[in-house]
């Protein structure tokens, strides 16, 4: 049973818990569907499910290089993390936006249906906290290979 004050988001064969009082939003764009909490302040989680199923190096990879196209400074740190009982691609990036510097750890990973890369942002005034809420996430976030991802 959820703690209070989390609720869980289980659809297209994946589910993850989240703070009750993110927004959770869904897009569908060619072979992906992206699946965000946005949190009332700066932090959210955002899951892609890639059906076309690039290898998790090379969709890591891709958003690294969408974050250095789009910020002047930038420092990329490689990650080790295992989700879902996989292993996963891994990097840290620290990015300077609006005079802050911002945080995101992008994650992926393999199913048998798609590709997840899970990418959680935040900026440095809410670091501690804010990694504590994604590796809650993380370690709620669950694949049932058994479903189709299109359900």
């Amino acid at each position: 049973m959820p703690e209070p004050g989390f609720e869980t988001f289980r659809h297209y064969g994946i589910a993850f818990r989240y703070p009750a009082d993110w927004e959770i939003t869904q897009e569908l764009g060619g072979d992906c569907r992206e699946i965000s909490a946005v949190s009332p302040q700066t932090p959210f989680i955002s899951v892609h499910l890639l059906y076309d199923q690039p290898a998790p190096e090379k969709a890591v990879a891709s958003a690294v290089e969408a974050f250095e196209e789009t910020y002047d400074e930038i420092d990329v740190y490689p990650a080790v993390d295992r989700l879902c009982e996989r292993p996963t691609a891994a990097r840290d990036v620290e990015f300077v936006c609006l005079e802050l510097i911002n945080y995101a750890w992008i994650r992926s990973f393999e199913t048998d249906a798609f590709t997840v890369l899970v990418l959680y942002q935040t900026t440095d005034v809410d670091r501690e906290r804010d990694r504590a809420l994604f590796d809650e996430f993380l370690a709620s976030l669950t694949i049932d290979d058994d479903t189709k991802a299109d359900e």
